[in-house]
């Protein structure tokens, strides 16, 4: 079981004061697991709560949650554009769970989540552990 820090003053964040202090303990918790990479920029750690995240930093930090390692069986290239090197074995694993939707054929990794993407991840995910429990 992940337990939430009851109270966090500040996180490690050099822009902590721009995170909603509600969000703080899921945020100190989530960074303490390893689930978020932070932005560095002239040596501090940045959490950039007002940036957009992209298809595979989602993918990402789903991947760290769940731990799955299988990559796509079809040439990735077809599948899965923009994607950056340190994201790929997330978004080529949770495309072949179906996670990561690509109805269309093509999953552009370097694009901003939409809200529509999201649910449609978010639902992926709940069915995944409806079959699967936990990877």
């Amino acid at each position: 079981d992940i337990k939430l820090k009851e109270t966090t003053v500040r996180t490690v964040f050099a822009d902590d004061s721009e995170i909603h202090p509600s969000i703080k303990p899921a945020v100190a918790t989530a960074y303490e697991l390893g689930f978020i990479d932070p932005v560095s920029e002239n040596g501090k750690l940045y959490f950039k709560p007002n940036e957009y995240v992209t298809v595979a930093e989602c993918a990402s930090i789903i991947n760290r949650i769940l731990s799955i390692d299988t990559e796509l069986s079809i040439p990735v290239s077809s599948v899965i554009e923009g994607c950056p090197e340190d994201s790929y074995l997330a978004v080529s694993s949770l495309c072949s769970v179906s996670i990561l939707p690509h109805d269309d054929g093509v999953i552009n990794a370097s694009e901003p989540l939409t809200r529509e993407y999201a649910a449609k991840i978010i639902y992926n995910v709940k069915t995944f552990l409806n079959l699967y429990g936990s990877y």
